[in-house]
Parts: structure tokens; C-alpha cells; sequence
């Protein structure tokens, strides 16, 4: 059922908002930083692909998204 809702309720939109910000920020600052570093190691493409695939698996396996693996089971 739809609620009126209150002046706080904008408030905390704001603070979601800001949040989203930063953490984008964050991601594309981390993005550009990788880039970086991984220019200057100079190792073959698939040693890259190597380090960059065991980095997203770790992060995959660290934070699991369980809408996706409810939908498996």
C-alpha cells in the first residue's frame, strides 16, 4: 500500500545517493589504477587475463550474489 511519504524520506534518498556516487567513483578510480599497473608489468596478455580472472573469482567468491543462486537450486 502506498504511504505519503515524509520529509526524511528525501533526506536518506540523498545520503543513498551520495553513497552510490562515492562507490562508483571508487570502482572507476580503482578500474584506472589496475590499467596502470598492469602497463607497467609488461607481462604477456594471458598472464594478465591470469592475475585479472583469480581477482574477479575472489571477489566472486567473497561476496556471492544469492538471488542467482537461488535461482540454480
Amino acid at each position: 500500500m502506498y504511504a505519503t511519504p515524509e520529509q526524511n524520506d528525501f533526506f536518506y534518498a540523498m545520503l543513498y545517493g551520495m553513497a552510490g556516487t562515492a562507490v562508483g567513483w571508487l570502482f572507476i578510480f580503482t578500474v584506472r589504477q589496475s590499467r596502470r599497473l598492469f602497463r607497467q608489468l609488461k607481462l604477456p596478455i594471458y598472464i594478465n587475463m591470469m592475475i585479472e580472472g583469480v581477482f574477479i573469482g575472489t571477489i566472486a567468491y567473497r561476496y556471492p550474489c544469492h538471488g542467482t543462486l537461488a535461482m540454480m537450486n
